[in-house]
């Protein structure tokens, strides 16, 4: 006989233990895990963590067992007299021939159909575009003024004030007070929102609480909060203290944050943080700066008479063409007027070689005497003057050079693209101007 057909006979029947037992494995091998839905009663949490209680309904119920290693999981109280959804098999405990459901997971029956709720508006938002990154806005480094929005009785705003006087003591915050859970909270928050927004001045914006039952957050699953963070220009931190899942808030918020005091993190740099993108912000100026002298150097070089003087270097060549003629015009003068003289001299002595005429002879040489020094001395004159005024003019000419110009404080003005200013018209408000001195450059900005 098989140990399936004991039992049946009389003269073999069974012992208590081999029938819990066969009881076990037919129900443990065979009936796979199953949802019960059912009323808490008797609920009894263990201090080693586990939960035990039964599941009834009008007619019936069945002992539930839940370790600690599941509990964790429930984001929900259970109370008395709930109505909750258990996942998980049924065992049987041999010594006293009962089974019980050893729950793996429970939620309550209402977190079904706020499941399914939140998976429609998440995908109906995500057809709008509500989660597409070009619409994250990306959050300030340094950050002047923070507008919190949550419950003022709230363990997170403390948890958030905390954090930014450890970072950043002093910073300017603006609290905006909102109830975050229950009818209407996500009015009030959508509300909130939209005031700091438009005329809270803040640089960025955390809205959110501390953790709760998916009914506590539900608030923040909600489409008229989703507009308002949308459609806020300011950057927003979702910052709901539930670590697990995720909120239709933080698929719209430009970033979302675990924890508030994650979120403050986020938003305020530490002192070393600070000091690190100071340095690199340095070192990129720097680096900047220094190839921009470099090709102004080269720059300058290459064309600094071609570009920068073009009208003192004409007028330069058009006083020394001036002073040639000038030359010229004095020498050739008085070569002429000597000749002349010397031709009417040569005339009148030639007509004075009669012997009787040596008194008068003698007379025109006295006279002529006199005037060759005349001659003499009023060439001599007009060779000073002409001189004197040659120098006047190069010492002219000395003081028009473009270094000489430069060292008088004077300085040549140049736009971005290297052309010369020389009228206030050309320049522009807001535009960036060099200027070449006699010694160095200098670079300015027009107000």
């Amino acid at each position: 006989m098989t140990a399936n057909q004991r039992g049946i006979s009389r003269s073999d029947p069974l012992t208590i233990t081999e029938l819990n037992k066969g009881i076990k494995d037919l129900v443990e091998e065979t009936l796979p895990r199953m949802w019960i839905r059912g009323e808490i009663s008797n609920f009894r949490p263990a201090k080693s963590g586990h939960w035990y209680f039964s599941l009834k309904d009008s007619q019936s119920q069945v002992r539930v067992n839940m370790w600690r290693s599941s509990t964790y999981k429930v984001d929900f109280q259970p109370e008395e007299g709930a109505e909750v959804l258990v996942y998980g098999p049924i065992n049987v405990y041999m010594p006293r021939g009962e089974y019980s459901i050893t729950a793996e997971w429970m939620e309550s029956v209402g977190q079904g159909r706020l499941r399914a709720k939140f998976e429609r508006l998440k995908n109906e938002l995500k057809e709008k575009g509500y989660f597409d990154q070009k619409h994250k806005k990306e959050l300030p480094f340094l950050p002047q003024k923070v507008g919190i929005i949550t419950s003022q009785t709230g363990a997170a705003l403390q948890d958030i004030l905390r954090v930014l006087q450890t970072r950043m003591p002093g910073m300017h915050v603006v609290v905006s007070h909102s109830r975050v859970q229950g009818k209407g909270a996500e009015s009030e928050l959508a509300a909130a929102l939209r005031q700091l927004d438009q005329h809270g001045d803040c640089d960025v914006i955390i809205i959110g609480r501390g953790g709760g039952s998916e009914e506590d957050l539900w608030a923040f699953n909600q489409e008229e909060l989703a507009t308002a963070i949308f459609e806020a220009k300011t950057p927003i931190v979702s910052a709901v203290g539930h670590e697990i899942d995720f909120l239709i808030s933080d698929f719209v918020a430009d970033v979302r944050a675990a924890t508030p005091s994650q979120a403050a993190e986020l938003i305020v740099p530490t002192s070393t943080e600070c000091k690190a993108a100071i340095q690199d912000q340095l070192h990129k100026m720097k680096t900047h700066l220094l190839l921009k002298i470099q090709r102004l150097k080269a720059r300058l070089h290459s064309s600094d008479f071609q570009y920068v003087f073009p009208r003192i270097q004409n007028k330069l060549y058009d006083q020394q063409r001036y002073l040639d003629d000038l030359t010229h015009q004095v020498t050739g003068s008085m070569e002429s007027r000597m000749n002349q003289a010397s031709t009417a001299l040569k005339a009148q002595i030639d007509e004075l070689k009669s012997p009787l005429l040596d008194k008068t002879i003698i007379r025109h040489k006295e006279k002529l005497s006199s005037l060759s020094r005349e001659l003499r001395d009023h060439c001599h004159i007009q060779v000073n003057d002409k001189a004197y005024a040659l120098q006047s003019l190069i010492a002219r000419l000395d003081d028009l050079s473009p270094s000489k110009v430069l060292a008088r404080g004077f300085s040549v003005t140049r736009n971005a693209k290297g052309e010369v200013i020389s009228d206030s018209e050309q320049a522009v408000k807001g535009e960036e101007l060099n200027l070449t001195l006699h010694k160095g450059q200098l670079k300015v900005r027009v107000e």
